[in-house]
């Protein structure tokens, strides 16, 4: 007889395994716990072990999923709207910003604060409601010329050519120039313009002759004066004659008039007195020696 155990053995094995198989796929009877589930999914137990006996296991994993994608997406949502909601505080301050700076002033008026002179430069101002003001400078006026008058020279005194002046400043517009005085034109003892008679030169030097009865010219001595008349007289005795070189080189002498009383003039007396331009001899002269 063969041996047919280990053929029999290896079927019966295979039963044993089938039956096992086929009673783990089967789904468990109503009100036995899943273990399984417990194993596959820890997130889902929870939900399963709550109701077993009413809810199946594969249902509940079902829900459990849809309340946690509900839950994600009720939390993004609660973020946009947080977002959106800085979003709006951001744009409500910068609104804020742009507007203070927009401000266009709106100003007034320009009224005058200080007044133009014609040496000092004023100032006006304008103002805005928002209290901003703002300022600039107005011209100067004008000058007020008043006409200054010319004056004519006279024999002793000098005149000035016409000017002009500001009245309001006295600023002077246009200088008047100095005009020299003319001096006197004598002609035997009397000014031609002016009439003035010719009074004679004071300061001239002087010496009395041998007889100390008269006096000879010297020299100009302290005498200031350009038209020189020789005295007729000198301390109470005549005056006679001019000395030698008495006036020479003497430049600033233009005029001389020589009285009746001199009778003599010395050698060299004027000699180099360029300027001298006119000279009046008296009645009585009777010598003029050399280069006189």
């Amino acid at each position: 007889m063969k041996r047919t155990y280990p053929i029999l053995l290896l079927a019966a094995l295979l039963t044993g395994a089938a039956i096992l198989f086929n009673a783990c796929n089967e789904p468990p009877p109503s009100g036995i716990e899943t273990t399984e589930a417990e194993i596959t999914d820890s997130d889902t137990t929870e939900a399963v072990t709550t109701d077993a006996a009413t809810t199946d296991a594969v249902t509940t994993d079902a829900v459990t999923t849809d309340a946690a994608t509900t839950d994600a997406v009720t939390t993004d949502a609660a973020t946009t709207d947080a977002v959106t909601t800085d979003a709006v505080t951001t744009d409500a301050v910068t609104t804020d910003a742009v507007t203070a700076e927009a401000h266009t002033h709106a100003f007034g008026t320009w009224k005058t604060v200080t007044p133009s002179t014609c040496k000092t430069a004023g100032k006006e101002e304008r103002t805005c409601a928002c209290g901003a003001t703002e300022s600039r400078s107005l011209s100067l006026l004008p000058h007020t010329p008043v006409a200054d008058k010319a004056i004519d020279p006279t024999c002793e005194e000098n005149g000035k050519t016409e000017g002009s002046h500001c009245s309001a400043c006295n600023t002077i517009l246009t200088a008047q120039t100095l005009r020299p005085a003319l001096g006197h034109s004598y002609e035997n003892g009397t000014c031609t313009r002016c009439q003035k008679k010719q009074e004679p030169s004071v300061g001239l030097s002087y010496e009395k002759n041998a007889q100390s009865t008269a006096y000879t010219v010297t020299g100009i001595g302290t005498c200031k004066d350009t038209e020189l008349l020789i005295p007729d007289t000198y301390e109470g005795l005549p005056v006679t004659a001019i000395g030698k070189s008495a006036f020479k080189g003497n430049t600033a002498i233009t005029s001389l008039t020589i009285g009746d009383s001199i009778t003599s003039i010395g050698y060299s007396a004027f000699l180099g007195c360029s300027s001298l331009s006119r000279i009046t001899l008296g009645s009585k002269i009777e010598r003029i020696e050399g280069y006189a």
